[in-house]
């Protein structure tokens, strides 16, 4: 699991870019050891998820340059990305 949270106040500038290809690979359990389990009974950790959220305030600009997600063969992935943008906010992607 990997999130971010990102608040761009009001008047400034935020550009968040990642350096190379996201790779998502297909889980391995690990013998003998024990995985949580959902409200379903399905193994929390047999899916990979990204939670992005972001503010960006009036008079802001967010630019979002991510590089591709690749997903290899039997991955799982989940990805969310929620912006609330204010009144004069600008948001790029």
């Amino acid at each position: 699991r990997c999130g971010l949270r990102c608040d761009v106040k009001a008047g400034a500038t935020c550009v968040l870019a990642t350096q190379s290809s996201t790779k998502i690979f297909k889980r391995r359990p690990r013998p003998g050891v024990m995985q949580p389990a959902d409200t379903a009974g399905a193994a929390l950790c047999d899916v990979t998820s990204q939670k992005m959220s972001a503010r960006v305030g009036a008079g802001a600009m967010l630019a979002v340059l991510p590089e591709p997600v690749a997903c290899f063969k039997d991955a799982n992935f989940l990805q969310e990305q929620v912006f609330e943008v204010e009144a004069g906010g600008a948001l790029g992607m």
